[in-house]
């Protein structure tokens, strides 16, 4: 290994130089342990990241609840209408019966189409979609979701939860 003259001569005083450092007495103990005040401020993060655990989880499922609801009135009101035939006997006995509807709007305003059924509303054409009715029970549901969703976010867990029980006890009307 070569050396320039100047840093062997710093390596030989590196050498010589041994700083001995004594341990601190208990430096383990005083290591492990927290004082007091930072034990409690631990448990108060613990039950905080609980709580929020517990109010995000009620949110989530008010949403849940909402959107079944919400789902639930939709073929309550006959918004979507019929099922899509599943098979072609249904395709064929639903087109004899007539259980179809054609939007000629929607077929002159956008064209040809590669699927010949691409206009074809699978419902009953003497049933028709009570889009008032749902458009009221929609609002409603908002109300009522955004009341929910006020109580869990001020109050406690458990009344939140108390107000998630009326929420899925909402009449559907």
């Amino acid at each position: 290994m070569k050396f320039k003259i100047g840093q062997k001569i710093q390596q030989r005083q590196l050498q010589k130089q041994t700083i001995e450092i004594e341990p601190i007495p208990y430096e383990d103990e005083l290591l492990d342990t927290q004082c007091p005040e930072q034990e409690k401020e631990n448990e108060m993060d613990a039950f905080v990241r609980e709580e929020q655990n517990q109010r995000s989880y009620l949110e989530r499922r008010m949403w849940s609840i909402a959107e079944e609801k919400s789902r639930a009135a939709r073929a309550l009101f006959y918004i979507d209408g019929d099922a899509v035939p599943e098979s072609w006997p249904e395709l064929l006995d639903r087109i004899a019966k007539g259980q179809f509807v054609y939007d000629q709007k929607s077929a002159d305003l956008h064209g040809p189409s590669y699927s010949p059924f691409a206009y074809v509303e699978w419902r009953d054409p003497t049933r028709t979609a009570d889009r008032d009715g749902f458009e009221a029970f929609r609002k409603k549901l908002s109300v009522a979701t955004e009341d929910v969703k006020d109580k869990i976010r001020v109050l406690m867990p458990d009344q939140g939860l108390e107000a998630l029980e009326a929420l899925k006890a909402f009449p559907i009307e």
